[in-house]
Parts: C-alpha cells; sequence; structure tokens
C-alpha cells in the first residue's frame, strides 16, 4: 500500500529543518511579516515522531491561517497581527481559554523577529495585573457553575450521555478557574491541563482524583459522579473565598 495521505514519522531535527524553510517562505510570500516563530511541543523538544509542527507568523495585515500537509509531516501556521495578538494576551475579550492557550505567546522559539516583538508579547504576559487573574478565576468559576447544574439536571432525568458531557465541561472550567486562581497557565496546553495542576500551590481538597472523574480518564457510575462534582465545587468555593475571588450574585434586578 503506497503512503499517500497516511502518517509517516518524522525526526525532530526534519520538523526544524522545515520549520526554517517555512519562515524562509513565508518572508517571501508576504511583504509585511514582522516575525514568525515555533511553538508547541516541537519548539519545546518534547515532540515525538508523530506530532505535527505548530508556528506562528505575524503580519501586520489580516490574513488566514495556513494548514496543510507537507511530505509526511501536518503543518499549521497560525497568522495573526501584533495588536491582536496583545488584546488576547490581555483578553479584552475575556474569555475561559486563556490559561490553555497564553503558552504560545510565552514560550515561542522566534525564527525571524528583528524587532523582538515575542520577546515583547512574552512581558506583556508576565506583567497582567492581579485584576486580570481574579477577573478570569470569577468568569471560569460562573461557567463552571452553568455545567454543574446542567449534569445535576442530566442526573435527575437519568441521561447518561449528557450528565458526563456536562460533566467533562465543568472539568474542562473548574481546570481554568485554577489555573487564574494560581496566575499562571498551562505550559503545555490543552493536553496538560489536567496533570499540570500538581505543580500548582493552590489546589483544592480531593481536587485531583475528582476531576479525573470528572473528565472521564476514570469511570464511575452517575451518583459518584454526581457526589465527585458536587463535592469538589464545594471545595472549589472555599479556595474562592480564601483568595479573594467572589463571582457576581446579585439580589435584585435592579443590579443588573
Amino acid at each position: 500500500m503506497g503512503g499517500g495521505m497516511f502518517l509517516e514519522p518524522s525526526s525532530h531535527y526534519e520538523k526544524m529543518d522545515l520549520a526554517n524553510s517555512i519562515e524562509e517562505a513565508l518572508l517571501r510570500k508576504w511583504d509585511d511579516v514582522e516575525a514568525v516563530g515555533l511553538f508547541g511541543s516541537v519548539a519545546r523538544g518534547d515532540d515525538t515522531q508523530w506530532s505535527d509542527l505548530d508556528m506562528i507568523c505575524i503580519v501586520k495585515s489580516g490574513k488566514d491561517d495556513l494548514f496543510f500537509m507537507y511530505g509526511k509531516i501536518p503543518v499549521w501556521v497560525e497568522v495573526w497581527s501584533k495588536d491582536y495578538i496583545a488584546r488576547k494576551i490581555r483578553q479584552d475579550e475575556l474569555g475561559p481559554e486563556w490559561p490553555i492557550s497564553v503558552n504560545k505567546w510565552f514560550e515561542v522559539i522566534p525564527l525571524y523577529d528583528p524587532h523582538g516583538i515575542f520577546q515583547e508579547l512574552r512581558g506583556l504576559a508576565e506583567s497582567l495585573p492581579e485584576s486580570f487573574y481574579i477577573k478570569g478565576a470569577k468568569e471560569s468559576l460562573l461557567d463552571a457553575y452553568l455545567w454543574l447544574t446542567k449534569m445535576e439536571a442530566a442526573h435527575e432525568t437519568a441521561d447518561e450521555i449528557e450528565a458526563r458531557e456536562a460533566a467533562h465541561h465543568l472539568a474542562h472550567d473548574l481546570a481554568m478557574y485554577i489555573a487564574y486562581l494560581n496566575r499562571t497557565f498551562y505550559k503545555k496546553g490543552f493536553k496538560s491541563m489536567f496533570r499540570e495542576y500538581e505543580e500548582f500551590k493552590v489546589v483544592p481538597a480531593h481536587y485531583g482524583d475528582a476531576i479525573h472523574k470528572l473528565a472521564g480518564h476514570v469511570f464511575v457510575d452517575l451518583a459518584t459522579l454526581k457526589a465527585s462534582a458536587e463535592e469538589l465545587w464545594v471545595e472549589c468555593l472555599k479556595t474562592a473565598e480564601l483568595n479573594r475571588v467572589k463571582p457576581r450574585q446579585i439580589e435584585s434586578l435592579g443590579e443588573i
């Protein structure tokens, strides 16, 4: 059977050589490239022979991302302007994904960066104020509460599929909350969000055991799943109170 689109193993050095070649191609393709960098497993040096290649290209004007196969290597080039990335780091439009996305700007290896843009972006991530993390923790905790209520409702109707899906979303949002609470992010992004908490200083009681049940890494029955979720929620509220994180709760609709 021929190779075709089937993946074949590639070495770290092959991917590094390809990254440098892509950087040169991007500079030829566009005349407004300000920086090109490498992130992800190849940048960290912990890629396997099956890993894809993740790159960032910073341009002055908007362009689409590039996703393609080059020989046997899948390649993703994220293309953004510096101002857009800065807004994402500051979270002018606050969203729950910051703790699993900011590693791209923090750990990037510059391949072309004559003006030190990647160092500038890293400095921006390092200088975020205390209020940024408190706001992120509040938002994540509110999102988690929504999924907790959905999981409880699904448990009442014995809808196992809905209950387990809600539990997985709950695990995701609580993982975001824990990262914000610890004023940090997940170094390897989504793949490590249920492991890296072991390095954090502030972790609710029984977090590790419960989060793996909610994420579906450990299979338990629905009653146990619900009990684990509710117990972990109580512990998360305790850590929130100790760290001045209080999700907004109104007593009157006049407060809206």
